[in-house]
Order: C-alpha cells, then structure tokens, then sequence
C-alpha cells in the first residue's frame, strides 16, 4: 500500500487554476492600489479648474498628491504585525472597509482639506496591501509559476492606472471617485471565499486548516498528494518558530542579507524616479510620472494632448508587464532588473536631453526662465516657440522607454523578491519594513520633485534620476541572487 501510495503522490500534478483564480482575487488590491495612485494625474487639475474647492493652492495640491506615499509610509510597520497576527486573508477583508470609507470621504469632502486626510487613509490601506499581497501570492504558489502570477501584481496595479486615466478623460473627479470605491467592495467579495496562507495556518500550529487550504491551492483531491509539500513547509517553519527576534538574530546573515538586499531594491526603485503600481501600483520614477502625468507632458510643451499622452503611457504600462510575467520564469528575476535599470536610465536621459534642448532654445530666444514658481506654471514659462522642432515626439518616447522598462523589471520585482527572500520567521517585520522604506523614498521623491526641478532644472532632475538607475544596475549585477525555480526554503538556505 505504501508503494501505491509513493506512487500517486509521484504521478500528482497540482491544478494551476485554483492558484491563478486566488492570484486574481488577492490582487483586485493591486488595481485598487493603481486607482489611489493615479487618480491625482485627472483628479486634480479637474479640481483646480473647477474651483470646486476655491482656489486651489501649490501646497494643497502637492500634498494631495504625496499624502498617499506618506500614509502607506505610516501602516507598514503596523501592516507587518497585523499579517503576522491575523493572517494574510484577515488583514485584506479589514482594510476593504477603510478603502471604501476613504474614497467616499473624498468624494463627499466638504474641503481640501478632507480630501487630503482621505487620501491619507487611503494611503495607510495602499501601504498595508502592498505588504500582503506578494507575501500571499509567494506562500500560495509553486515555485514554476510563481515568478509570473507575482507579477499579476503590477499587472493589475497597471491596470488601475490606466482605467483611471481613461475614465478620468471621460467623467468628472466626482464620479471618477465613486468608481474607484467600488474596488475595495469587489475585492472583499471575491477574498471573503479564499482559503487562508497555509505557512501562516503552520505558523499558527493550525495544521489541518494549513492542509485544507493546501489541498484547495493545490487541487489535490487526497491529503496524500500534498502531504510532501506540507510536510517541507512544516519543516522551514519548525526550523524558526523557536527563534526570536533578538539583535544577535537579526544581524545574523540568514536575516540581514536578505532585509538589507530588499530595502536596496526599494531605495533604487523609488530613488531614481519611480512609482507603483502601483504599483504603483505605482515610483518616484514613476511618482513623479505617474503622480505628476498629465503636467509633465504639458509643461514639456507637446503638441500631444496630455490626457492622451497619460493613456497611451498606461498601455505601454501593462504590455511590458505582461512580457515580464512571461519571461520572469523563464529568464529570470535578476537579468529582468539589470535590463529594467539600463532601459529606465536611457529613458530618462532622452527626457532631460529634451528639457536641456527646450532650455537653450529659450535662452536663444531670451525667454525669461523661472523653473521655482508653480510646476502648473513651469511650462508657460518656456513658450511654444522655444519647443524643439521635430524632438516634440521626445518625452513621450522617453517616457514610454522609461515606462517600459521599469515595469519589466524594476516595478514587479523587488515585490517579488520580498515574498521569497525573508525568512518565515521575520516576514512581517521585514516586509513592513521594507514597505515602508519604499513608500518613505517614495514620498520624499513625490514631495520635493518641484524642489528637484527649482534648483537643477527639469534636465538636470531627471539626469539625476538616471544616474541612480547606472548605480541600481551595477548593485543588481553585483549582490543580487537568481531565486528562478526555487523554493522558498533553498531561498533562504542560500543566505545562511
């Protein structure tokens, strides 16, 4: 009979539908995350022009817009404990409530002001899924196929941003809200039906609920198909459970090693201009693009429609991290960073080529030059006439290069690597770390890009971005491990 047995469990394939039908569910909160991170690029100029709120100032528009990053700053260390505590699937169905809450706010705001605290709050649930949502998918899936439904989380981050752009040019801030809140509610819907973790579920000592889930993620009919699995699960949990969080343990190289190649990966990814999906959905990269979208485009003085400029970004958003799913398996996690980090640097070379060009043409023509008063005004101060005859496809291109490569790489992966590199025993702790370091950068990035443009010029700002992006490839090349086709526990053997 044991024969018999070794045998099914040999001949056992698990079913890859229930894996893919849970990665979609947990990452309806990547697309709210892209929906909270973009709706400031249609929102707000809306509100400025509108005067629904009088007249609108710099400081209250340039909060409104990093206030997110801030908020996500603030949960991430509560993030890390509450995943930890209350599972994975707990912490999801809780944050739908103030996700909801936080866009009615906005919609219903009586101020500014309120607007801006709502987007706070929206921006706590932003940082506390950006914990959740790799931890789940690494934890719920084999290693085969868990580079490529990872990156469902951009994906769907992208996704969010691109229908907020397109719904944005067609409805009102008002009504764009309302459809916005409508996410978090589907997201509990589709998450209430999900199974638990099953490492969360042995972290816990709940063994035959970690087998049940396993069984449902699996599609294995007998325990016995799983059992091997469950039992190496049980293993890697085991191993750590004993072990406390002391100094002495976080500086051992099991654990360290991995936190601090996490936070480099985050330091890089917003540090040199991005936002994320984000992942947002959605990085300073990206922040000040996908934050700033539609007054970069008019600023650089195009005769491309800005709100158009913004959509077409958000599709070159989703075909590059669609062609990164399909290769993130097959190629790998680290030569997908090394070229995502040269791409993002010829890209934002090409954009600051562009405003340099623009800025001697005004010079030629004696324009008067001011790059400190309103980013809203930064673009007249710089006439037609002194746009680039024939470079008027420039940003956009650059922009699409930029786009483009960061989300083949640097976008899904460092989410990716924080579900596989830390281990069981400091998940929490160091994914809310790690989130929170990422959303700090991100913030400061959001927060003083105006300040970046004021005093290095717009050329200068992003040559700087770009420079980051040369010392992010070389610290890819340098440090980072291939984790293509591993286990989690061959993972984090590595670093021991």
């Amino acid at each position: 009979m044991g024969t018999v047995e070794e045998l099914e469990r040999e001949q056992f394939i698990a079913s890859k539908k229930p894996q893919i039908l849970a990665a979609f569910a947990i990452t309806i909160g990547a697309y709210a995350i892209g929906t909270v991170c973009a709706w400031s690029a249609p929102a707000l100029p809306a509100l400025k022009d509108s005067q629904h709120f009088g007249d609108l100032s710099d400081s209250e528009i340039t909060w409104c817009a990093s206030i997110v990053p801030l908020g996500a700053l603030v949960a991430g260390p509560g993030a890390g404990y509450m995943v930890d505590r209350l599972g994975r699937r707990l912490t999801t169905l809780i944050m739908s409530v103030p996700f909801v809450l936080g866009w009615l706010s906005i919609a219903f705001a009586p101020s500014m002001f309120v607007v801006i605290c709502a987007r706070f709050v929206t921006g706590l649930c932003v940082g506390t899924m950006s914990v959740v949502i790799p931890m789940y998918l690494a934890e719920i899936t084999e290693e085969k196929i868990r580079g490529g439904l990872s990156n469902l989380f951009p994906l769907m981050a992208g996704l969010g941003i691109l229908n907020t752009y397109i719904f944005g040019s067609v409805m009102n801030w008002f009504w764009l809200t309302l459809a916005n809140a409508v996410v978090p509610v589907t997201m509990f819907c589709f998450v209430y039906f999900l199974p638990e973790s099953p490492v969360f579920l042995l972290s816990k000592g709940r063994i035959e609920k970690a087998r049940k889930a396993l069984k449902w993620f699996r599609g294995a009919i007998s325990s016995d198909h799983i059992e091997p699995e469950l039992q190496q699960f049980r293993r890697g949990i085991d191993e750590k459970k004993d072990r406390k969080l002391s100094a002495k343990e976080f500086f051992s190289p099991s654990v360290i090693k991995p936190n601090v190649i996490c936070l480099a990966l985050m330091f890089f990814q917003q540090m040199s201009g991005s936002k994320h999906l984000t992942f947002t959905a959605i990085e300073p990269r990206i922040n000040a693009v996908v934050f700033y979208n539609v007054k970069i485009f008019a600023s650089a003085g195009t005769t491309i429609d800005p709100n158009l400029s913004s959509i077409i970004v958000g599709i070159v958003l989703l075909i590059s991290i669609t062609i990164s799913a399909f290769l993130i398996d097959k190629a790998g996690r680290r030569i997908l960073l090394i070229i995502s980090d040269s791409g993002m640097a010829i890209g934002l070379l090409g954009i600051g080529i562009y405003f340099y060009i623009k800025e001697q043409n005004a010079i030629a023509l004696g324009e008067r030059i001011d790059y400190c008063n309103s980013f809203n005004e930064t673009g007249a101060e710089l006439q037609s006439e002194s746009t680039p005859e024939g470079y008027t496809w420039m940003p956009l291109a650059s922009l699409m290069l930029f786009v483009l490569s960061f989300n083949f790489g640097y976008g899904p992966v460092p989410w990716l690597y924080l579900g596989e590199l830390l281990p069981s025993h400091v998940k929490g702790f160091g994914a809310g770390i790690a989130t929170a370091f990422s959303w700090l950068m991100a913030f400061l990035v959001t927060k003083s890009y105006e300040d970046f443009v004021c005093n290095l010029a717009p050329y200068g700002c992003y040559w700087m971005f770009a420079i980051i992006s040369i010392l992010g490839t070389v610290f890819c090349f340098l440090f980072v491990p291939e984790t293509k086709g591993m286990t989690l526990d061959q993972i984090q053997a590595g670093f021991k």
